[in-house]
């Protein structure tokens, strides 16, 4: 770790120390009282419409007049003493090297495990009542020619309902989460689920295709490998997190777009969902891909909407631990 910048030493003035130069401070109090009025303003600024966006960038804590001008009230104290060396006050600290993704990815893995297992678990209760408990079995027959009816208009619907509203709702009725997104962003989440839809949907059309519909682990694997190593890391985790950035922005293209255009994009944005994601995903599709391919995507759409609240849950629990 580097070493503090060390104060400079104040210079020794021998026998005529008592007749050194005492310095001026009436400048230096007149430019704090301006400074401190200026920054009043700027900080009361970021309630306009016009200036809120440059001033929230800054962080209204940040202009704050009491925060920026403490070093330099005390230095303006302190020299009322004699000689004071400035560079005291504003030493230098390292600065932290920013973490590597894969050790983002594992923190947010294991973040994950509780709300993963428990996804697992489901899953896997549902697949067992399929199999095995004939009452349920009539009940998702039921609703696999549904599906089958409807085709992707069902896809569409379903996504958008347990990836989208339900959690947004969730979010927007809970009071520490109420101000996670507005309007406009729920509004885009919905959307961007109603598409995920259609492309799942299509996704487990190719891979029935392709790979074969009867129930085998050589087939159930084979979908698993192609889903979690090929489709996610190539195109499903790249997009959604840059959609989501974007929402998160509120649709600033330019910033979400210079933030593309910045080194080590994948690395440093899909890398920490692909790790953190794929512990919790890849017994689940497994057990999604045991399954006919018309409930394929209503088990795909349970197990997210499962998954969705109990994040949004365990986040709101953890925003108000922090507050407390």
């Amino acid at each position: 770790m580097p070493a503090r910048t060390p104060a400079l030493p104040v210079a020794d003035l021998g026998e005529n120390a008592d007749a050194r130069p005492i310095p001026r401070r009436p400048t230096a109090v007149v430019r704090l009282s301006k400074a401190q009025e200026a920054l009043g303003a700027l900080a009361s600024c970021r309630h306009l419409p016009g200036c809120r966006g440059a001033a929230d960038s800054i962080g209204g804590d940040a202009l704050s007049p009491n925060r920026v001008l403490a070093p330099l009230r005390r230095f303006s104290s302190r020299s009322e003493n004699g000689p004071v060396n400035p560079l005291a006050e504003f030493r230098m600290t390292p600065v932290a090297e920013e973490e590597a993704p894969w050790k983002v990815g594992l923190r947010g893995a294991r973040a994950h495990v509780l709300p993963g297992l428990a996804l697992q678990a489901v899953a896997v209760v549902i697949g067992l009542l399929y199999y095995f408990h004939p009452a349920s079995r009539h009940l998702m027959e039921q609703l696999s020619e549904f599906k089958a009816r409807t085709g992707f208009l069902y896809s569409i619907a379903a996504t958008a309902l347990f990836g989208g509203v339900l959690p947004c709702l969730y979010l927007a009725l809970q009071p520490e989460t109420r101000g996670r997104f507005d309007w406009k962003q729920n509004l885009g989440l919905i959307a961007l689920w109603a598409y995920k839809g259609v492309e799942v949907d299509l996704w487990y059309r190719f891979l029935a295709h392709t790979v074969g519909t009867n129930v085998t682990v050589g087939t159930v694997v084979t979908k698993m490998i192609l889903d979690q190593f090929i489709y996610c890391p190539i195109w499903a985790v790249p997009f959604v997190v840059f959609i989501y950035v974007l929402i998160e922005s509120h649709y600033d293209w330019r910033e979400t777009l210079n933030d593309l255009r910045r080194p080590r994009w994948y690395v440093r944005r899909a890398v920490p969902n692909l790790i953190s994601n794929m512990g919790v995903w890849i017994p689940t599709v497994c057990v999604v891909y045991s399954l006919p391919s018309t409930l394929q995507i209503p088990m795909f759409n349970l197990v997210l909407c499962f998954y969705t609240l109990l994040l949004a849950y365990i986040s709101g629990r953890q925003r108000l631990k922090a507050e407390g």
